[in-house]
């Protein structure tokens, strides 16, 4: 199950922008032979990202997000039927923060072309622990560049519709243990 929810509005046509992101994913995966599973994964995520604009022009808006990011994956397998179980489990909890541009350009007084610049520059905490007692703590870093295109639809003068087509991305991730 995922779920992404992206919403924005303005104060005033043109003046401010609000917004944010708010993201829920749970999936598993297995896999079985002769009735018994072999390989079974569950990844669960969270994210929320409250965002604040200003445009700086009539179609230009520059914003700042503060966000936060969970994740879990938890993996058992094994290598062939006389096997033991291999048991892994890992855990990332982040803090970013969230700079963007927005360029609008109007098609209608209703339907405006969107097309976002975003990048988020975090830090935080990473788990890994596997069957072999191997523990691991350790921080994250990170860097993503992400392109995203869009619609906006007015619905009255302060709240927009958005579609978004997707999400161009760049990302670089930093492992080191901590000390």
């Amino acid at each position: 199950m995922a779920m992404s929810l992206s919403s924005f509005c303005q104060i005033d046509k043109g003046t401010i922008i609000l917004g944010g992101d708010i993201g829920f994913d749970n999936n598993s995966y297995e896999e079985k032979s002769s009735g018994t599973v072999v390989y079974f994964e569950e990844n669960s995520s969270f994210s929320f990202n409250p965002k604040v604009g200003i445009f700086v022009s009539q179609n230009i808006a520059l914003g700042l997000g503060i966000g936060i990011l969970n994740s879990e994956q938890s993996r058992i397998g094994r290598f062939n039927f006389g096997s033991p179980e291999q048991r892994t489990s890992s855990e990332i909890s982040s803090l970013y923060v969230n700079p963007f541009i927005n360029f609008q350009s109007r098609i209608t007084d209703k339907l405006h072309l969107n097309a976002g610049l975003e990048s988020r520059i975090g830090r935080g905490d990473t788990k890994y622990s596997n069957s072999n007692n191997a523990n691991i703590e350790g921080e994250i870093n990170f860097f993503e560049f992400n392109l995203i295109p869009g619609l906006y639809y007015f619905v009255s003068k302060k709240t927009t519709l958005t579609l978004n087509y997707g999400s161009f991305t760049y990302g670089s991730f930093t492992y080191g243990k901590s000390t």
